[in-house]
């Protein structure tokens, strides 16, 4: 128990001052305010009606200082004698050193919470009835609605534009399919005429080997091409449907002007964005729609060969 209370009175001591001066403003009781009856008299503050929080807390922070400043100033005593009555006791006058020691920075630290609260804010020492605080209205200013469109024409224009080359690039492609589909009945029917006539002159080695320049556009037309139109098909669906949401949010937009509503703050952002997906799927079709007509082209190009071959037998 000497030990606790050697280590810990410095310590109680600003504790207890600290929760005083802090606590007006930590726990304001506006109930105060009303009037409550005070039924056990404080050293300053005698029973009666207290009337204020501020009256209450400075009666309190001025006992607890009368109490804590005597509880230093008996230890300082203590000590003193403590270290009067040891003569060569050394452990006995370095306990009563560090008594007086103890006891001084208790003290310190009483007035040390003061000061700290007077320097940060000379306003926090002061004990004052809370309430009474007024904030000053601010009137937010007028907001301007935009009465035209929330994207420029030329915006409009480019989405409606991306729809419009995504129809024409899957207009290309199908024409590309059809070319692929005619050209190779074209070369089934040179075949069949030329081995009609060729086979009886020039042997079955005429038509093996028109069969085997007939087999890769034959491969093309009827295995390769199917699934990447299939995919040409979907990616133009996509573009459609990113650039049709993204000229939604001009409509969402008009409707919120229209109704007198704030226009969603995303709306600007999602624009941006369903474009911006729109034009990559765009990009995907275009590189689908060069693949196939190349595809085309080399159906193509083996029509060619096959009646340069049939032209030679001839």
């Amino acid at each position: 128990m000497k030990t606790i209370t050697r280590k810990k009175v410095g310590f109680i001591a600003f504790g207890l001052a600290s929760f005083i001066l802090l606590s007006s403003f930590l726990f304001p009781l506006s109930s105060f305010a009303e009037g409550y009856q005070l039924n056990v008299s404080i050293p300053g503050l005698p029973a009666g009606e207290v009337t204020s929080l501020g009256q209450f807390i400075k009666a309190i922070y001025n006992w607890g200082l009368g109490v804590v400043g005597l509880v230093a100033f008996a230890m300082i005593v203590w000590g003193a004698i403590e270290y009067t009555v040891s003569a060569g006791n050394a452990s006995r006058r370095q306990d009563a050193v560090d008594r007086i020691t103890q006891a001084i920075v208790g003290l310190a630290l009483l007035l040390g919470a003061y000061i700290i609260l007077f320097t940060i804010d000379p306003g926090l020492v002061t004990l004052r009835e809370p309430g009474g605080l007024q904030l000053e209205t601010v009137k937010a200013p007028a907001l301007t609605l935009p009465t035209e469109n929330i994207a420029s024409p030329q915006t409009i224009a480019g989405i409606e534009s991306i729809k419009t080359k995504a129809a024409e690039a899957t207009g290309k492609i199908l024409s590309a399919r059809n070319r692929a589909d005619i050209t190779l009945e074209e070369i089934n029917d040179s075949i069949t005429l030329a081995v009609t006539v060729g086979t009886v002159i020039y042997g079955s080695d005429f038509y093996n080997e028109l069969t085997a320049l007939e087999q890769p556009a034959r491969h093309i037309a009827l295995t390769v091409l199917p699934p990447l139109i299939a995919q040409a098909e979907a990616k133009r669906d996509e573009v459609i449907k990113f650039a049709d949401a993204a000229l939604n949010q001009q409509f969402i937009a008009i409707d919120a002007l229209n109704t007198g509503k704030p226009i969603p703050q995303d709306t600007f952002y999602n624009m941006d964005v369903l474009r911006n997906t729109a034009e990559a799927h765009f990009m995907q079709l275009l590189s689908l729609q060069n693949q196939i007509e190349d595809l085309a082209q080399d159906v193509e190009n083996t029509k060619i060969q096959i009646d340069v071959k049939i032209a030679g037998y001839q």
